[in-house]
């Protein structure tokens, strides 16, 4: 960087950049198909045992990978299904260790899909 300044070497910062880009390209590629390996497997298997749960199961996955903190009053609404439906459904992802209880409390609790959180953390 003191090369562009004093002596305004632009090709020292142009090739400075173009690495960071290569670098973080690839991160994200990994990301990604981490992403994917965890959808594929989820859907392809561990959440089949839910039965007839099965299409509102891929529709919260859908959910937790756009928002991966979720409350049982936002399940109702994102699933358009009522209160019992949305606990039952996040006990069945609790007992398949998809989400974890995240506040402690017996009210106004919120869970986490923490295994796709850590893709990130991770990387």
């Amino acid at each position: 960087m003191t090369n562009v300044r004093t002596k305004n070497d632009l090709s020292q910062w142009i090739k400075f950049f173009l690495v960071s880009v290569i670098e973080t390209s690839k991160k994200g590629i990994t990301i990604f198909q981490q992403v994917l390996k965890l959808k594929e497997r989820l859907e392809g298997k561990e959440i089949l045992p839910l039965g007839k749960k099965v299409p509102n199961a891929k529709a919260l996955l859908n959910q937790l990978y756009k928002n991966p903190y979720i409350s049982v009053s936002e399940v109702e609404t994102e699933l358009n299904v009522s209160a019992p439906t949305a606990n039952a459904l996040i006990d069945d992802f609790m007992k398949l260790g998809i989400l974890q209880e995240a506040t402690g409390g017996k009210r106004n609790r919120r869970f986490i899909f923490l295994e796709y959180l850590n893709l990130f953390a991770n990387n």
